[in-house]
């Protein structure tokens, strides 16, 4: 029996999914906070942000599912980049420089989330922090921002416990080139946010409705004057993404998104980590 074609396949935590990162750099702290609960990230060298920062925080995701490990071993900086999506570029404005501050905003970065409970009479709250990394070590060359000299250094991430305990079980798989492929971080997302549901709505085997006040405040906030593009840029997403899969029973309403059981966007059978 043939296998079935394999689906390059990365992951992004689910925590980023319901509470999304900033899409512009928020300096040393930032607040997304919900009704139903908020999360806050700390940082003194300023928070992962934008879509460089999405790529980061799912190679490196990815990479330690791959590798099983807490440690997480990067290799040479142009295949670090590669995994994200990123062509290596020199120079003062170029591709090492940038990534490079996202991987110090995300090794110095403290999550915090706290959530109101509500249920049968009572109230309260639950809440956890996390480190997201406890050390690191990534180099380049100090002449040419593209080399590393050969054998001299490793290139590591070594996350903390917590936060690995909690993306082994909480991370959504997306398609990776589709995933890179989006220019916009809120792009980015939608896509994890929509792989995450239509695998809840399968499991459960009925539709769910999402409303666009919701959709306004988990990927905003989205100002009232901001609503139509919101939802234009939604409708063009989603038309760019149902050309990359055709099954997905998606329909925006004037009420929401509806959104109903169908094929996974990465069905378990296809799942295709990249390992080099």
């Amino acid at each position: 029996m043939a296998q079935p074609e394999k689906i390059p396949t990365a992951l992004v935590p689910i925590i980023f999914s319901h509470f999304p990162l900033p899409y512009k750099d928020p300096g040393t702290k930032f607040v997304r906070a919900y009704p139903e609960g908020e999360m806050t990230l700390v940082s003194p060298n300023g928070v992962p942000f934008g879509k460089a920062g999405r790529s980061l925080v799912s190679m490196i995701t990815t990479q330690a599912m791959v590798q099983d490990s807490k440690r997480v071993e990067l290799g040479h900086v142009t295949e670090a980049f590669r995994r994200m999506g990123t062509a290596v570029t020199g120079g003062r404005t170029g591709s090492v420089l940038r990534i490079g501050e996202q991987f110090n905003r995300f090794f110095s970065t403290m999550i915090s989330i706290a959530m109101r409970v509500e249920k049968e009479g009572f109230q309260g709250f639950r809440g956890k922090n996390m480190i997201l990394a406890e050390e690191m070590e990534l180099y380049w060359s100090a002449r040419d921002k593209d080399v590393l000299a050969p054998g001299l250094f490793q290139n590591t991430i070594t996350l903390s416990q917590p936060y690995f305990d909690y993306i082994r079980t909480n991370s959504t798989p997306v398609d990776l080139i589709t995933y890179h492929s989006f220019q916009s971080p809120r792009d980015q997302d939608w896509y994890a946010w929509l792989s995450r549901r239509v695998y809840g709505v399968s499991k459960a085997g009925y539709a769910t409705l999402v409303k666009w006040d919701d959709l306004y405040m988990q990927f905003g906030p989205v100002l009232r004057n901001n609503r139509p593009k919101f939802r234009k840029d939604f409708k063009d997403f989603m038309l760019l993404l149902l050309t990359k899969h055709p099954d997905l029973r998606v329909k925006l309403q004037e009420e929401g998104v509806s959104i109903a059981p169908s094929t996974l966007i990465i069905p378990e059978e296809k799942k295709g980590f990249v390992q080099t």
